[in-house]
Formats: structure tokens, sequence, C-alpha cells
């Protein structure tokens, strides 16, 4: 589910060494069943940051991640379950607004971010792109803190430690048509996974918190996850997607890609 887009993102910000810039997604997953509904992520819905995003990155259009999910006749109070895979701004934002969901991430994400706060100056990478009132916002929420590997709603749930953020995790949904993986900024581009060619190593994320080895190892994690497809590895900030899945635009262009066959979508605007 996009729920804001802007037209000029560096590409260095999701890939290592990446020059140039173009229109970027910013997404979150919405997983509806039976009576049940879940979000991996819950976007931003703070007005601060669509105009500071829109004015460095050439221009933007944006919808609250509640609007959003009320796109697919999915009311705010609906949503059961949040499963963070890491506290940025742009994936952790809008979880207050959601005032029924348990949200849920990695304990050491947390703890990671408090240590931080203390020494603001000594861990600046660890607070990169977070909001400064994070931990007061969760404190307005339902939050379960997981220690390793657990499961949340429908999906699986895997550490990533040290790898974009200090307490990242993926999240594995299981369908009758293979799993589909959600790793948050860990693969914010198919390239990241996919590399940059047929037979080419996958290219790292522009922003790690731990060293290059640690993706590297999750990278493999992660397409094994997968089971070897990486175009199941789903990313949320590629304009793929649209294109890979089947996918609608509504009026403001905003789009909705549907990841399985029995997922239905919005009569409107079918790319």
């Amino acid at each position: 589910m996009e729920y804001g887009h802007v037209a000029r993102h560096p590409a260095a910000g999701f890939l290592s060494g990446a020059a140039g810039a173009g229109g970027t997604p910013f997404c979150f997953a919405v997983i509806a069943s039976h009576d049940t509904v879940t979000l991996i992520d819950a976007g931003f819905s703070a007005p601060f940051h669509q105009r500071r995003l829109s004015e460095k990155h050439g221009g933007g259009r944006w919808i609250t991640p509640v609007r959003a999910v009320a796109r697919l006749g999915i009311p705010a109070g609906a949503v059961a379950t949040i499963v963070l895979t890491h506290k940025h701004f742009d994936h952790a934002g809008a979880v207050a607004d959601f005032p029924r969901a348990e949200v849920v991430l990695q304990r050491a994400e947390v703890e990671r971010h408090r240590q931080a706060m203390t020494d603001p100056e000594r861990f600046a990478p660890e607070l990169r792109a977070t909001d400064p009132d994070l931990l007061e916002t969760l404190k307005r929420c339902r939050v379960r803190l997981v220690d390793g590997a657990g499961a949340a709603g429908p999906v699986r749930l895997h550490p990533a430690p040290d790898t974009h953020t200090p307490g990242s995790q993926y999240a594995v949904l299981d369908t009758a048509d293979g799993p589909l993986v959600f790793a948050g900024d860990n693969v914010s581009v198919y390239r990241n996974i996919e590399g940059d060619g047929q037979r080419q190593p996958p290219v790292p994320i522009g922003s790690l918190t731990g060293p290059v080895q640690n993706w590297l190892t999750l990278a493999a994690e992660l397409t094994a996850a997968a089971g070897g497809d990486t175009r199941r590895v789903i990313p949320f900030h590629d304009d793929a997607v649209w294109s890979r899945y089947p996918a609608v635009a509504f009026p403001d262009k905003l789009r909705v890609a549907a990841l399985t066959p029995a997922t239905p979508l919005p009569e409107d605007h079918a790319l």
C-alpha cells in the first residue's frame, strides 16, 4: 500500500554507492485474513515530514496511512497488529493512529534506542531517521517486545540485528503461492537483493548500523526465506512493485498492489 511518493529521492539512500535520483514510493503492507488485519510497518502521518520530504526530494504526494487502509474498506480500529520491521519514522510514525493495534517489534530496537538517547552525539547513526519522540509515541500504544524469533498475527518474525538498525526484524507470510518476505529497509529496492543483473551479487543498502558482512549474510537468509524467488521479497521503496504485481492507481496516483492471486484489488485505474 503506497501512502506517499516523492519525485527525486537519491538512489544512494537505498543502494550503497549509487548515483542519480528517481521517483520513490513510501509503502507498508496490509494483510487481511478473515476477521484479522495486520500491518507490516505503518508509515507516517505527520504534516511536518510530508512537507520536509516534498521540499527535499522535488515534490511529493501524500495521504495518511489511516486513509490509505480506508481505501481498502478497512477502518483504523480494525487493525489488530502492527509489525514494525524497524523504528524509522517512515515505517513507525503512524502507529498511534491505529488505536486498537498491538505493536510488535524487537526488544533490542527499543533498548538500543533508549541507550542512544543518553548520548545522542556518540550514537548518532542509531538515531538517524528516527522521530525523537519515538519512546513517547510507543507509550500511547499497546506494545509487545520480541526477543529473537517469534510470531505476530499471521506472520513469522525473524531478528536481523545490527543491519539497517540495531534491532531490525523481518516478517514472513506463508501463502498458498509461497512465502512473502517483508524485510523493511533491509531490502529497500529489488536491486539490493537481486544485484545489478543476472548472476550479480546483492547491492548493500545505503544505510547500515552494523558491518556490511551482517547485511550480506542477511541477504542470503532473506532469499532462502523467499524460497529462492527474490520477487517474493517485497521492497517498500521500489516503483517496480507496480509492474511485478497486479496494481491499481487511485486518482491521486498513489497505488496498491495485490501480492497474491487471491487478493482483490479496488476497481480503479488498473495498471
